[in-house]
């Protein structure tokens, strides 16, 4: 996240496997509480980790620092375009 925008997410373990796979609503879910969680914190770049507990609601796992994300999800030139479009 970069002032409450989301740069990329992703599913959380390399490896494909069915909890992988969101709906649009849980999508729709997860990105409205990672901004949320952004928008409370006020820390311009940041880690969001989201988790979905057996009753089906999502919370926010953790948050670190940004320099602490999976630059896995995203290539590094286009994290570096996504943060001058928006800065």
């Amino acid at each position: 996240m970069y002032n409450q925008h989301i740069l990329k997410y992703g599913y959380y373990w390399e490896a494909e496997d069915d909890l992988s796979k969101l709906t649009k609503q849980e999508e729709k879910q997860v990105l409205r509480l990672a901004v949320l969680a952004s928008e409370h914190l006020r820390v311009p770049y940041i880690a969001i980790d989201i988790g979905q507990l057996e009753s089906g609601e999502w919370i926010v796992i953790e948050t670190a620092d940004a320099q602490f994300a999976g630059i896995c999800q995203i290539s590094a030139l286009e994290l570096w375009n996504k943060l001058k479009d928006i800065y």
